[in-house]
């Protein structure tokens, strides 16, 4: 009884983390945008893909213990599309 609700407040101590970091990603993007620096822009768009790539790997890995496949799948192009996008824009600002 007492080994599952340790693993309950893992759980809940887990989501809460994940959904700090979503947040913060999320208030960030939000800030670039509407900011008077219009050279901030290509930072939100950044954080906005940094916060899809992070929710959507978060899915996949639940959606991989749940047993849900085609999801997992779904999820797991999100991540590689939103990869792609977060690392060409990268290198597309630092050069």
């Amino acid at each position: 009884m007492g080994d599952k609700l340790e693993e309950e407040k893992l759980i809940s101590r887990k989501e809460v983390y994940l959904d700090l970091v979503l947040a913060v990603f999320l208030i960030g993007a939000i800030t670039m945008f509407f900011d008077e620096n219009n050279t901030n822009d290509h930072f939100g768009w950044l954080f906005l893909i940094a916060f899809l790539l992070i929710r959507s790997l978060y899915d996949f890995i639940e959606c991989i213990k749940e047993g849900m496949k085609k999801l997992a799948f779904v999820s797991l192009v999100l991540v590689i599309v939103a990869s792609y996008f977060l690392i060409t824009r990268s290198i597309e600002y630092l050069t």
